[in-house]
């Protein structure tokens, strides 16, 4: 298969929301394309794609004193931790948080295991607390609730 056919054939299952081990399987299964998963997501990171549009987890941001739902009950105000069912290029896992004090943004462990985060307004940063509580929930959601022991 041609490059320009591979890279159009990625980007078209990528906006389907085919993951990148399926995409992986189906090159190598129906169309004979073999190649390293690491050479895979090279290919994908080059693709143009809103890779917003195709995350699934879209926080809905709701401040503590207007954390009512359509129900009118209140809402936890606690820190919330997503993860993306898709990585991000380069990264293991990702995902979205919003902090109890209502601050947001973009999370990522990338391939070596190093956290990585871009806060939503780059002026500020949650405070030691909230990112102990981040990572807690996170190692929940990651581990599961012992803490993956």
């Amino acid at each position: 298969m041609d490059p320009v056919a591979l890279k159009k054939l990625i980007a078209t299952e990528l906006k389907k929301k085919t993951s990148l081990n399926d995409i992986h399987r189906l090159l190598r299964d129906q169309h004979g394309q073999t190649m390293t998963f690491l050479d895979l997501r090279l290919l994908a990171a080059e693709a143009e794609i809103d890779w917003k549009e195709l995350d699934p987890v879209k926080p809905e941001v709701k401040k503590a004193e207007d954390a009512d739902d359509s129900t009118g009950e209140a809402q936890p105000a606690g820190t919330r931790v997503e993860m993306s069912k898709i990585a991000r290029p380069g990264a293991m896992l990702s995902g979205n948080v919003v902090f109890a004090s209502g601050l947001k943004g973009e999370w990522w462990v990338d391939n070596a295991g190093r956290l990585g985060m871009n806060m939503a307004d780059k002026t500020v940063r949650p405070t030691p607390e909230e990112m102990m509580e981040f990572q807690r929930l996170l190692e929940e959601q990651v581990y599961g609730a012992q803490g993956g022991q």
